[in-house]
């Protein structure tokens, strides 16, 4: 999909977090959605670059899915969301 949507999470009204692509080729550059992911994109691939090479991650508080996604970019093979539910 071109230019996918950016979903923003309200919780009771106030602003939870962001939801989108952290890929910048899925967006036309300039749109806001490639600013988006141009700001969000390295803050989600730091562990991976400060890390190092890993096979395998754990993934704590899964959510919207950019640390997932950022783990698939870093080119992990395996990642595992975990959610603790109380």
């Amino acid at each position: 999909m071109r230019d996918p949507p950016v979903f923003v999470v309200n919780v009771n009204q106030d602003f939870y977090h962001l939801d989108a692509s952290l890929d910048l080729r899925r967006y036309t550059p300039g749109s806001s959605g490639a600013e988006f992911a141009a700001r969000s994109a390295p803050q989600y691939g730091l562990p991976y670059v400060v890390g190092g090479p890993r096979q395998r991650v754990l993934i704590v508080g899964a959510g919207g899915g950019a640390d997932v996604q950022a783990a698939l970019a870093a080119g992990r093979l395996t990642w595992t969301p975990w959610k603790s539910i109380r």
